[in-house]
């Protein structure tokens, strides 16, 4: 609308590794991507100071309106994995955006790991709410 981006240009789709599923996410109501870094500094005694920063991933976050069980559901199998010694594998989430020119960009999260955060949350007259957080190694271009 006029120039913004106003929620609706978002689209996410998550591969889950070890079940080798597309994980149907459901009704994303709201979601947070945060770029990680730490830093790096070396404050020499004959010279000024340099600083820099180190790439270390993306982590985020998903609300979503609870719309059925399969989130529960692939939690409590990836849980019965790791309690059983197996290897998660990660996966990946595919991120699309339609950008206010018209044009769309696409990106991947890879390397991903993620967790149904808070189970449910809710109440008498509101949707029942789900939250999953997640984290990634890196973020590269598809188109």
């Amino acid at each position: 609308v006029n120039g913004f981006n106003v929620g609706r240009d978002y689209s996410f789709g998550v591969y889950e590794s070890a079940t080798k599923t597309l994980v149907n996410f459901g009704d994303i109501q709201d979601f947070k991507v945060e770029k990680q870094s730490h830093n790096v500094v070396s404050r020499p005694y004959n010279g000024v100071p340099r600083f820099g920063y180190v790439p270390d991933g993306y982590k985020g976050t998903f609300t979503i309106v609870r719309t059925g069980v399969a989130l529960e559901n692939l939690q409590i199998q990836l849980d019965a994995l790791f309690n059983t010694g197996s290897v998660i594998p990660p996966g990946y989430i595919n991120e699309t955006i339609t950008n206010p020119d018209g044009t769309v960009s696409r990106f991947q999260f890879v390397g991903v790991m993620f967790v149904v955060k808070e189970d449910a949350s809710g109440s008498r007259e509101k949707e029942v709410k789900v939250s999953v957080e997640w984290m990634a190694s890196d973020k590269v271009v598809l188109a």
